[in-house]
Formats: C-alpha cells, sequence, structure tokens
C-alpha cells in the first residue's frame, strides 16, 4: 500500500527549522493600512474569531441585534432562531464592548463566508441600526490604525484594510477586486521550487504544486476548517473535470495534500492534454473552476501556470 503524502513532507511535523515550505505556502503577510485623513494610531491589533470568541447575548443585546438586523433576520430560513454569532470588540475606543455579529444563516453565506453587522455600544444602551460587514470567515483583526474615530479593520490576516469614511467600512479603491484571479507564481523554498496560485471567490486560499522525495504534490490551504471525511477538489477546464482525492494534512483540517503521480492534473496545468479533443480544451483554457466534493469553490488562472508547474516539477514529472 502507498505511504500517505503527510508522512513524507516534512513540513508537516512542524519542527524541522529548515522546511520552510509550509511557511510560506500558507501564510499571507497581512496588508498595511495606509494613512490618510482621520487617520489615528492606537497600540495593539486586536485579534477576534466571531465562533471561537461567541458570547450568549443578554436579552438586551439579542433586542438590539433583532432591532438592527431586523431587515436581514426576514430573509433567514427560520428567522425565529438566532441565526447568528456574537462576539465583542471595542471599535470607537470609547471603553464599551460593542458588537460584532456574524450571521450563520445560510441565506447570508457563500463562497467568501457569511456576512453580518456591528451593533455599537452608546452611553444608553447600543444603536439602531447596525454596520454592515461583507462576507468573511469569522477572524477579524480590528488593527491599531483609526480613520474617523473608527478602528479599520482586516479579515482573516490578509484582505484589504477596511477603513470606515464616516458612513460604513470601505476599502481603498486601489485594492478594489480587478475581476480576475492572479497568475500563477514559482518561489524558491531552500532547493525546491513551488509553483503557488490563489483562487477567487473561494474557501480556498492557494493550491501549489511541488517536488517532495522525488513525487510531484499538490497542496491546497483553506480559509477555514473542512468537514470531516474524505475530500475531493475538482478542476473544471472548459467542461472537463479532473478530480484529485486528497489527504488531510494538519490537525485543523485546513492543509489537505494529493500525490500527483498518475494524475492528469499537471498535463492540464501546462495547457496539455492525452487526446485531440482534451489538448483543444487544454490549450484554450484560460481558468479552471474548482470544487470541493462537488461545492463550487471560485476559480483558479491558468496564466502562467505552464512556466510555473514546469518549473516546480521539472525534477519529478515527465510530461
Amino acid at each position: 500500500m502507498k505511504a500517505p503524502v503527510r508522512l513524507q513532507v516534512c513540513w508537516l511535523a512542524l519542527t524541522l527549522a529548515p522546511c520552510t515550505l509550509w511557511a510560506m505556502v500558507a501564510v499571507s503577510s497581512a496588508t498595511p493600512a495606509s494613512p490618510g485623513d482621520g487617520t489615528q494610531t492606537v497600540a495593539t491589533t486586536q485579534k477576534i474569531n466571531v465562533g471561537r470568541d461567541a458570547i450568549k447575548p443578554t436579552p438586551a443585546q439579542t433586542a438590539a441585534i433583532r432591532h438592527a438586523a431586523a431587515s436581514d433576520i426576514k430573509e433567514f430560513i427560520h428567522p425565529e432562531q438566532g441565526g447568528y454569532d456574537v462576539a465583542l470588540a471595542d471599535l470607537d475606543g470609547d471603553g464599551r464592548p460593542d458588537l460584532v455579529v456574524q450571521y450563520s444563516d445560510i441565506s447570508f453565506c457563500g463562497s467568501a463566508g457569511c456576512s453580518g453587522l456591528i451593533v455599537m455600544a452608546t452611553p444608553h444602551g447600543y444603536a439602531d441600526t447596525g454596520i454592515g460587514l461583507p462576507n468573511f470567515y469569522g477572524e477579524i483583526d480590528v488593527l491599531p490604525t483609526m480613520h474617523h474615530g473608527m478602528h479599520d479593520l482586516q479579515y482573516g490576516g490578509d484582505s484589504p484594510v477596511w477603513k470606515w469614511n464616516g458612513k460604513d467600512y470601505d476599502i481603498d479603491k486601489a485594492d478594489q477586486p480587478g475581476g480576475g484571479a492572479p497568475a500563477w507564481q514559482t518561489r524558491q523554498a531552500g532547493e525546491r521550487v513551488v509553483a503557488l496560485a490563489a483562487p477567487i471567490d473561494s474557501v480556498i486560499k492557494t493550491v501549489s504544486v511541488f517536488c517532495n522525495a522525488g513525487k510531484p504534490l499538490l497542496a491546497m490551504v483553506t480559509k477555514m476548517r473542512q468537514p470531516a471525511g474524505p475530500v475531493t477538489l475538482t478542476f473544471v477546464f472548459r467542461g472537463w473535470t479532473v478530480n484529485v482525492p486528497m489527504q488531510q494534512g494538519n490537525r485543523d483540517a485546513t492543509m489537505w495534500l494529493a500525490d500527483l503521480s498518475g494524475s492528469d492534473l499537471p498535463a492540464w496545468l501546462a495547457h496539455r492534454g492525452s487526446t485531440p479533443t482534451t489538448s483543444e480544451l487544454a490549450r484554450l483554457a484560460e481558468l479552471s473552476y474548482l470544487r470541493i466534493n462537488g461545492a463550487m469553490q471560485g476559480e483558479i488562472s491558468l496564466d502562467n501556470s505552464t512556466a510555473a508547474t514546469q518549473a516546480a516539477l521539472a525534477r519529478c514529472h515527465r510530461y
């Protein structure tokens, strides 16, 4: 029986200092807030996870949330139930914890997480209206920088910085999505070349291919824990699907690995097919849609995928 991939990859042991691949693949540096009109700073970043740090709202807090979110709650599948998680964070520095609410009702969730709102604390209770939050995966950094009296926010440690403009939270125009997934990149990790790409509109943070112990491997990093059990990552190239069964690579179920020996995926990423039909489809493909266990998970660009993946797999895969 083939040895599990997870036993062959050094960075899964998390004890070998020279093995820097996972740190490079899995960690994105935070985007610093750029100063501007109304910028203020305080000491430290406050990290909250709406799911992990959730509180049991008091009756007064529940009433405030249901009042501020009334129009949203009407759209819940079960509006009479909770349908949200609540955490506390002081967003304006007045010493009163504000309510950070993330909806858990499926009507307000998608591949980019679930939306929510902020209900500000006041000297006399809570505000009547909420401040909308975009879809996110539960993790919010309340940054030291402030604009117009409110702390800047960042989601999951790698989103653009959201700044208060006096009416709502927004991102700088330069950081707004351009509509396309970024091209594949190659990075050096010691003697290993890694080809790396980041999907858009997806729970998947990165996919990467590289050689390990003489075998071509695929790694998937997700922004949130995946359900227990088998995981299949599917690439859809102009209607043609390539299924890749993956093994869980860490306890958090946010890292998944696959041995690509015998898989068609390296050929497709290099715009090649094994038949005239698949060769033509592969040649024309500009992107691939992604699925996890059949559920759509955004898309990944194939720009520069040929050069990047062939460089990464040069020592362990024959095309």
